[in-house]
């Protein structure tokens, strides 16, 4: 089979900040509880929340939405990578929080950044674990010669978590945030990359679900499953392929809860600098979460050539799976 690379990397945001103490208007709740539980310092939206506007601030809304968050992102990893719109083979993008049911938030980026008719365009919903489904998603396609015969699939993570929030349940809406991340994916017939999948779901809405259009989630069961899941994939990754956590250059776990990636960091003796995190700025924005941080670490500079990656997600479905690729 041929190579997978990453060849470029884009993120967007929407334009409202919100800090931890901007939720006291109407909770019982401020940096002070926020930060120590969950390492979040503060989160982007698209619209300020109706509570808070309730509370006496001034609306706000930006033009921002799932669409033109993913068109963004997408836009910038185009960039990044150096090529035209017109070298897309595949679209792919992961979301829980499309405008519509359709046409599908792929098929409108696709439009969006000018990549030719006849591309193959789809979402895809596996929750917080969306991007990497979509991006074993993409390598299949790819090397099944779906994608119109280029060879280059733009990958999407893109989540507007501010529609499902419920801003009157504390536990829960201060942990997300919306944006969207980006990839752009390679065949390389020339190297061979090596390149590791593993995807599993488990059909239970106990731990982690949407009722009545709002997000609902017990936190101490999200803990144990997220933990046990991250610590599983890395072995899991051991036993199939031979990589073991400490020789892997950069892990990079979907960005939940700080107290959640420190266990596993204790757990398996990581490096200070192998486990990436940003969610102290952007909060958990769902399948937006994994590849923002990856293009977050790109526009950082620690990305590398030869840098071995692990990406890891988790979320409801319950799904996870991981991804080990080099760049």
């Amino acid at each position: 089979m041929r190579g997978f690379r990453l060849v470029g990397t884009g993120m967007s945001v929407p334009g409202i900040r919100f800090s931890n103490d901007d939720f006291s208007g109407w909770l019982d709740t401020s940096d002070a509880w926020i930060r120590p539980r969950t390492g979040i310092r503060s989160r982007y939206f698209c619209h300020k929340p109706q509570e808070s506007i309730r509370c006496g601030e001034e609306a706000e809304v930006s033009e921002d939405c799932t669409v033109t968050l993913a068109a963004s992102a997408g836009e910038a990893a185009l960039k990044d990578a150096g090529i035209s719109p017109c070298d897309i083979g595949l679209v792919i993008c992961a979301t829980s929080t499309p405008q519509e049911a359709m046409p599908s938030t792929a098929c409108l980026v696709q439009k969006r950044l000018g990549i030719p008719s006849g591309t193959p365009a789809l979402d895809l919903n596996a929750a917080c674990t969306g991007f990497i489904y979509a991006m074993s998603a993409a390598f299949s396609l790819l090397q099944s010669g779906a994608a119109a015969g280029r060879m280059y699939a733009l990958v999407i993570g893109a989540d507007a978590m501010s529609d499902i929030l419920d801003f009157r349940d504390r536990s829960t809406c201060v942990l997300f945030g919306d944006g969207a991340g980006a990839a752009v994916m390679k065949l390389d017939n020339e190297d061979r990359y090596p390149c590791h999948f593993h995807l599993g779901a488990e059909g239970n809405d106990e731990a982690l679900l949407c009722e009545g259009g709002k997000l609902r989630m017990d936190g101490k069961a999200v803990f144990r499953f997220a933990v046990s899941k991250i610590l599983g994939e890395m072995e899991q990754l051991n036993q199939a392929a031979g990589i073991k956590p400490e020789a892997i250059t950069h892990i990079l776990c979907h960005q939940a809860n700080s107290r959640i990636l420190d266990y596993v960091k204790r757990a398996r003796h990581l490096r200070e600098d192998q486990l990436f995190m940003d969610l102290d700025r952007f909060g958990n924005t769902g399948a937006a979460s994994v590849p923002i941080a990856l293009a977050d670490m790109n526009r950082q500079g620690r990305l590398k050539a030869g840098d071995s990656l692990l990406l890891v997600g988790f979320g409801g479905g319950l799904t996870w799976g991981s991804m080990y690729l080099k760049v």
